[in-house]
């Protein structure tokens, strides 16, 4: 126990790398972080552009998140596209995360010994999973790192009154902010700790909050002038009652850290579970009228850091999931003051041993938990087969893991998980849609037009409709493809491209008059008629590549009765019939073409 007390943060350095050191040599999870490393790795490679990061938005969405920017710049210098670096640096902000916490329960004048073993727990809790072994928890990691930075700070300045301490944290504040928007709360709870703390002080609880204020201006003018992509979130009332379970799904998971996923989704009973435990937690400090600003304290940081997140929610959060784990880092730093100081408060020294074995028994549960629970974060297919067995009625996760079979040419896994999608979701389009472009590419065409045919059925939309008639077509069956385009060619909102192919199909199965019926049709309707001038003089121009004079002159006769005065055509047609030996027709629009062209 001596040298443990000697030597706290190699304890904590050697327990955070046994646990997370096999996360080094992991993949990435093709979620979100294959937009780091992929579409957006043209940005991030170029370390001579580190400054225009301060002014652009996080991976081209509305989020303002520049240090998190920055930080993928620096790992893309080191490692490129190599997965390891992220994750080598993931796992050391969360060592530093872990150093500063035990940092700062010393400066809280907590047990050394308690004080340690709670980093312990912390640094190997099954919940921070999602933020240390994902390459994108890296958001609520430097916002941790930060506001931790910031806290101690200010606990620096409460305790000397140095102004230098107060500018310090203001600074680490705002890199909190430019890492994620979430900090902001911290304000609140900054101003009240400063105020309980500094003997009620009002002059110096208005200089904290106006230096930390101060920063928030600062970050919003930044954010005001950067450039920033499209929302990929939604808001409003229904979001918030849905997002309110998180209390109770972060709490559950903190004591019962058994159902831990990658892509979580609530559950009520965790929700009621949880919501029980937290309402036990604000009640018992009441009920035993304790009188400890800290036990409030961390309830409040654990509280109003989630609160944030109640606001909002993907956009497609009926087919993905809900809220994430990572975003838990910041909020539980509350959970384990809140726990220090009834520690502090009801455990006697003479018990020390007794916790102690308590405190192995659960470093031991959790460390086996993290250990097994990391494996899902091995590569996109163990990720999203984790996804898929935790919410099997989410048929986007099937989707995705079966574009991964794919991309590693299982494709009798993927038709299966794309078989299990549409069973997820019956009545989904798309899915429909998804298994008929699959079939398509496996040169299945029977198959491939029956679930197109489905996904019209459920949907008219276009995509479908056009993979269908590519299917018929490729299944060496054009009538079939022009009896259904026929049938649809006059509702445009079917398939506003309808007419076209129709017409192209026509002209390919040599119908030459049936495609100028339907120009004619269309044209009937207010269709601009360069429309199908165009079409024809294309095939002619294709006919012409193939010597195919017969072809060049029956798609010319109908562009011309389209368009009589068309020089193009004409042109066409003169050599056509010249080529066909048919000097009469090619003198006849010969001097038609040169009256035009005299005209012009």
């Amino acid at each position: 126990m001596k040298y443990i007390e000697k030597y706290p943060y190699l304890i904590l350095l050697l327990i955070c790398f046994g646990v997370y050191f096999q996360t080094l040599f992991y993949d990435i999870s093709y979620c979100d972080d294959i937009t780091i490393m992929g579409t957006q790795f043209n940005r991030i490679s170029n370390i001579d552009r580190i400054d225009d990061e301060l002014f652009k938005g996080y991976l081209d969405t509305d989020y303002y998140r520049p240090i998190i920017n920055i930080s993928f710049i620096l790992d893309a210098a080191l490692g490129g596209r190599s997965p390891f670096v992220y994750h080598l640096n993931n796992l050391l902000y969360h060592i530093f995360i872990i150093f500063l916490f035990y940092y700062i329960m010393i400066k809280l004048k907590y047990d050394l010994k308690y004080s340690l073993l709670l980093a312990i727990i912390l640094s190997i809790h099954p919940l921070l999973l999602n933020a240390v072994a994902w390459i994108p928890g890296r958001n609520d990691l430097l916002l941790t790192l930060f506001s931790l930075l910031s806290f101690n700070f200010l606990i620096n300045y409460i305790n000397r009154g140095k102004i230098f301490n107060l500018i310090l944290s203001s600074f680490t504040f705002l890199l909190a902010l430019l890492s994620k928007e979430t900090a902001s709360i911290l304000v609140i709870l900054f101003t009240i700790y400063a105020y309980f703390h500094n003997g009620k002080s009002r002059q110096d609880t208005i200089r904290v909050f106006l230096s930390l204020f101060l920063s928030i201006v600062v970050a919003l003018i930044m954010r005001f002038f950067a450039e920033l992509g499209a929302s990929v979130n939604k808001m409003g009332i229904g979001v918030i009652m849905m997002n309110l379970s998180v209390f109770g799904e972060i709490t559950s998971k903190f004591f019962l850290p058994i159902n831990i996923s990658v892509l979580p989704v609530y559950s009520i009973y965790y929700t009621i579970f949880g919501s029980l435990v937290l309402i036990i937690m604000i009640i018992f400090p009441l009920l035993r009228k304790v009188r400890s600003f800290n036990l409030y304290f961390g309830l409040s940081w654990f509280i109003l850091t989630l609160l944030p997140t109640i606001l909002v929610t993907t956009q497609n959060s009926d087919e993905w999931n809900q809220y994430l784990e990572c975003r838990s880092y910041l909020p539980v730093i509350g959970l384990f003051i809140y726990i220090s100081e009834l520690l502090k408060i009801y455990i006697q020294p003479k018990y020390y041993l007794l916790s102690l074995k308590a405190f192995i028994i659960i470093a031991i549960l959790f460390a086996s938990i993290n250990l097994y629970k990391s494996k899902v974060y091995e590569d996109g297919i163990s990720f999203y087969s984790s996804a898929v067995s935790d919410f099997p009625d989410r048929s986007l996760y099937k989707e995705i893991l079966g574009n991964l079979y794919m991309e590693v040419n299982k494709s009798k896994d993927a038709e299966n998980m794309y078989k299990d999608m549409i069973a997820a979701n019956p009545t989904y389009s798309k899915n429909f849609l998804k298994m008929a472009d699959f079939y398509f590419n496996q040169k299945n065409y029977d198959s491939s037009i029956y679930y197109a045919k489905k996904s019209v059925e459920l949907d008219s939309n276009a995509n479908a409709t056009s993979l269908m008639i590519n299917s018929f077509i490729s299944n060496n069956m054009p009538d079939s493809a022009i009896n259904y385009l026929s049938a649809i060619y006059q509702d445009s909102t079917k398939y506003p491209e309808a007419y076209i192919d129709l017409i192209n199909l026509l002209i390919n199965q040599k119908r030459y008059d049936d495609a100028l019926n339907i120009a004619k049709d269309r044209i009937s309707k207010g269709y601009d008629r360069s429309i199908f001038t165009d079409i024809f003089y294309s095939w002619t121009q294709y006919f012409f590549k193939e010597k195919d004079n017969v072809g060049v002159i029956r798609t010319m006769e109908k562009g011309i009765e389209i368009e009589p005065n068309n020089i193009e055509v004409l042109k066409y047609l003169v050599e056509s019939y010249r080529n066909a030996g048919l000097i009469d027709k090619s003198q006849f629009y010969e001097k038609k073409l040169n009256k035009l062209l005299k005209k012009f």
